[in-house]
This record gives structure tokens, C-alpha cells and sequence, in this order.
């Protein structure tokens, strides 16, 4: 992508966070634009940003790979066929039940999951919950050890709900996930997804 000017960037951007949060399950794609609005208000000159959504088999895969057969530092333990990773569907067809983010502060990113930014964005995601009256994300920032993903968000309950039946009434991550698997992935259109 060639881009003139940083208003083209910060377009891009936000469309690329747009599309990514179309592809994921519809309880992100809800609180997650009002979390940040949340957050945008209580810290000066920050974005946030949607930088992964649903991955195919063969795009975790590639990252799996990193640091054994490519270098790198490894950066993921599902190699997306065996151990699949929350990014991907957990039915064929289906949203995926994480993100990853990225938060910048007057235009430079903060590359680091454990500045404490990245626990205020998790707070401002548990209040947008409480707001919306849902629950059911977890913050990969509270996992111990080399599991820890400070820019990592996904539905709690998303190995599990592969096999639920949709049920609208309950208003968790499950809940959002049909045991018939739909055309193409797509999560209903929020107008708080405007918002990125």
C-alpha cells in the first residue's frame, strides 16, 4: 500500500481495524470500539488499533514457524492445523474469537504488552462489557509465563463454543458462535465499529 500523506494512514488504519473486526465474533466487534473510545478519552494523543483477526490454517502456520523454521522469536504454540489458535474459526466459516491490538500514543506505538496502557485498555474492555451488558472476553495480558500476550484479546469461552448451539438470549462469547457453519464469516455491522 503507497500512501501520500498521514491522514491516508490513519484512514488505512482504521479501515484495516474495520475489516478485521468484521471478521471476528460479534462480542468483540461490539465492546471493543467502545472500549476504545473509553480509553482515547482518558489517555491524550492515544489510537488503538486492530492489527490481527481471523486467521486462516495457513497463516498461523507461518507464524508458528517463527523461530524454528524461520527466524525469529517464537511468537505462537498453535500451528493452526493440530493446535489451532483462537484467531481462526472454531467451526468452518464461522468469525474468529480473538484480536490482537495495537495502542500509540501520539503517533508512536507502544511495543510493549506489559506498559501499563495495555492494562488500562483491558480495563476500559470490562467496562465497555459491563456497559453493554455482556462478558465474556479475556485479556491474554493475565496469562502467566511465556503464554502472556499483552496485546492479545479473545472470547473466554471460544474452545467451547464450537459446539454450542446459538442462542441470542445468552449474552456471552458462546452465544455468538451457530453450530452450522455460515457462508463466509461475518459478524453484524455495530455502528461503534465506526468508531475505529
Amino acid at each position: 500500500v503507497v500512501l501520500d500523506n498521514m491522514s491516508q494512514l490513519v484512514d488505512w488504519f482504521k479501515a484495516s481495524s474495520i475489516r478485521k473486526l468484521e471478521t471476528v465474533n460479534p462480542l468483540l466487534a461490539d465492546v471493543l470500539p467502545r472500549a476504545k473510545q473509553l480509553f482515547v478519552s482518558m489517555v491524550k494523543g492515544a489510537d488503538v488499533q486492530i492489527t490481527q483477526g481471523l486467521r486462516t490454517a495457513k497463516e498461523q502456520n507461518a507464524l508458528y514457524q517463527k523461530g524454528r523454521t524461520k527466524p525469529g522469536k517464537i511468537v505462537t504454540y498453535a500451528d493452526g492445523y493440530k493446535n489451532k489458535s483462537n484467531h481462526q474459526s472454531p467451526v468452518e466459516g464461522q468469525p474468529g474469537q480473538a484480536v490482537d491490538f495495537a495502542i500509540s500514543v501520539n503517533g508512536r506505538y507502544v511495543d510493549d504488552g506489559h506498559d501499563p496502557l495495555y492494562k488500562k485498555f483491558n480495563d476500559c474492555v470490562r467496562r465497555a462489557e459491563t456497559e453493554l451488558g455482556v462478558s465474556g472476553i479475556e485479556w491474554g495480558g493475565t496469562w502467566a509465563g511465556k503464554k502472556f500476550d499483552g496485546d492479545h484479546l479473545e472470547c473466554q469461552d471460544a474452545t467451547k463454543a464450537a459446539g454450542s448451539k446459538f442462542t441470542q438470549t445468552k449474552k456471552t462469547a458462546s452465544s455468538f458462535v451457530r453450530k452450522q457453519p455460515a457462508a463466509k464469516p461475518v459478524a453484524p455491522h455495530s455502528d461503534l465499529v465506526d468508531s475505529f
